[in-house]
């Protein structure tokens, strides 16, 4: 069918605004705020940076952008960096100009928090390429505000038991590296002490590793809590996991596949209030 070919397909990141401190008060333009304050008026301060974006920049390509929408809850626009095309034309070659561009969907929602990126390998030769370039390029932005921003692929749990599955008898050590948490909607499985530790000692971010000694190998059981809340939590976009198997030189990882959800490009460019309705049911 015709729309078909206009499916694009959009791998998701979760991102996450954690305050700077959580010990003192911070001082901004409209006065003075506790960590309490600043974190409930988190999605706040990020919209209003949303609506006001300014030009994308990164010290080796060119990049123009186009904004298709920008709200307190969403962005919609375009990205093309500065490419060269060689094409041939009366049996000579010339190098021209090029701007393949990739469409990248923010949402704002408190308990969504999503970046979707839609793939091109002309443009970019990853998502997560465009996810660092945004996050490279607001970080300085909300450090005004006593933010950080942490971005993190969103994934499939079955990614991490299909890996437990096939390395049953390898798995040296399984390091979970997490956000700390803030959003409700994610870390509902996640136990309260991690998630004490992590705000008690103002960490952004923490690792839990385990290891097996010398020729012994881990054993991974699913009915374990604390496993099972680590999975769902950084499949959800709250972490990475990685695995050390025997007679691997890399780390497995369990975002090496992306979650991906698929739209039509004109709803992408057209974006109504009926398509956000479906996109963000799409982006929980």
């Amino acid at each position: 069918m015709p729309r078909e070919q206009g499916k694009r397909k959009l791998e998701l990141f979760r991102f996450q605004l954690l305050p700077v401190t959580r010990n003192q008060q911070l001082n901004l333009f409209d006065g003075t705020l506790s960590s309490e304050e600043l974190v409930a008026r988190k999605n706040q301060l990020f919209g209003d940076l949303l609506q006001d974006l300014p030009p994308l920049k990164t010290h080796s390509t060119e990049l123009i952008q186009k904004v298709i929408l920008a709200s307190p809850e969403w962005l919609v626009l375009k990205i093309a960096p500065h490419r060269t095309l060689k094409r041939h034309r009366n049996f000579e070659s010339e190098t021209i100009d090029d701007w393949p561009h990739i469409s990248v969907i923010i949402n704002n929602d408190p308990q969504i928090q999503t970046i979707a990126v839609t793939k091109n390998p002309r443009a970019f030769s990853g998502s997560g390429i465009v996810v660092n370039l945004l996050a490279a390029n607001l970080r300085p932005l909300l450090a005004r505000l006593g933010l950080i921003m942490e971005v993190k692929a969103r994934f499939n749990q079955n990614n991490f038991w299909t890996l437990i599955d096939k390395y049953e008898k390898s798995i040296q050590a399984i390091r979970f590296e997490y956000i700390t948490p803030n959003m409700s909607s994610i870390s509902k499985g996640l136990m309260q002490d991690l998630k004490h530790l992590s705000k008690n000692t103002n960490a952004q971010k923490a690792e839990l590793e385990l290891k097996a000694q010398g020729d012994a190998v881990l054993e991974v059981l699913r009915d374990d809590k604390l496993v099972q809340g680590l999975v769902e939590y950084s499949s959800k976009g709250g972490g990475n996991i990685s695995m050390k198997i025997k007679g691997l030189k890399r780390r497995c990882h369990t975002a090496s596949e992306i979650k991906e959800v698929e739209v039509d490009e004109l709803e992408i460019q057209n974006p109504s209030k009926e398509t956000l309705t479906m996109l963000k049911q799409l982006l929980e």
